[in-house]
């Protein structure tokens, strides 16, 4: 292989993996920002992979002319298939780096505002929210009285679909797991899924008795 072609994969790994970065810094950022703000980042994202198609498009015709990776056959078949195989590597990769991300996110909202969570926490597990909503210094929350008691930090969403940072010291909400495709129900008891007023339909894990949920 020439050194241009080397450097030709050097260029073609860079700019894929800065695109399989995308999706983790997302999710990292979606758990600070506004619900709106995020809305408008995931049609910039969509932009930006319809421009990683344009970019592999170009660039396996570009290969396939200058067969940067030598001159036979199957390099040059090689050269041409790398950038979709690259592309289709980084789409793969984009929900599970996202949920990385939001992770990432979540642990770093616990260290943050630990001292303030666990505030709410004591106040709530003494005497909940008449309305079951609250603010304090800082940390919108809504509670589920229970017993025990539960409180989703950051409550984020459109009408009925919101997502939050649950404190469940049971982690029973954990058995949220969408629908039965049979039933069309619920997979989990209704105990699990009428928390907080609404409909829950998944959980993942956090830290500790901490989970990021999701509901409609």
């Amino acid at each position: 292989m020439t050194v241009e072609g080397i450097e030709q994969l050097k260029r073609w790994l860079k700019w894929y993996a800065a695109l399989a970065a995308v999706p983790f810094c997302f999710g990292l950022l979606t758990v600070w920002l506004p619900f709106f703000l995020s809305l408008l980042m995931l049609v910039g994202i969509a932009g930006l992979y319809l421009i990683g198609i344009a970019v592999t498009v170009r660039s396996s015709m570009s290969a396939w002319q200058t067969r940067p990776l030598g001159s036979s056959p199957m390099r040059r078949v090689g050269a041409t298939l790398i950038p979709s195989l690259l592309l289709a590597l980084a789409i793969s990769t984009f929900f599970p780096l996202g949920q990385v991300g939001g992770r990432v996110g979540h642990i770093a909202q616990i260290a943050i505002y630990h001292e303030r969570f666990e505030e709410i926490i004591a106040k709530e597990e003494v005497a909940p929210s008449a309305d079951g909503r609250g603010e304090f210094r800082g940390v919108s929350y809504w509670t589920d009285p229970g017993p025990p008691v539960r409180v989703a930090f950051f409550p984020e969403g459109l009408l009925d679909n919101w997502t939050a940072l649950i404190y469940d010291p049971t982690g029973e909400m954990m058995k949220a797991d969408g629908f039965d495709p049979i039933t069309g129900k619920f997979r989990a008891p209704d105990r699990v899924t009428r928390l907080f007023g609404g409909d829950l339909v998944w959980c993942r894990p956090v830290w500790g008795d901490y989970y990021e949920c999701g509901f409609t």
